[in-house]
């Protein structure tokens, strides 16, 4: 036996899984991307405005 005998997969559903997956992975790494955009940006953006406006931030001042 082959060693492509061991696997479910044919050349070309092995090609179309690598495609999906890749889609799969640039939507997942955009989705943490913008999660930590969200949450720790925002936070290092309030720490780089207190500290260029010495001590507050448009943030404080709301």
């Amino acid at each position: 036996m082959a060693c492509g005998d061991f696997t479910p997969f044919t050349s070309a559903s092995v090609a179309e899984g690598k495609v999906l997956l890749g889609a799969i992975q640039v939507a997942v790494n955009l989705n943490v991307s913008a999660v930590i955009f969200e949450g720790y940006c925002a936070e290092v953006f309030l720490e780089l405005g207190v500290k260029r406006r010495g001590g507050a931030s448009k943030w404080e001042l709301g």
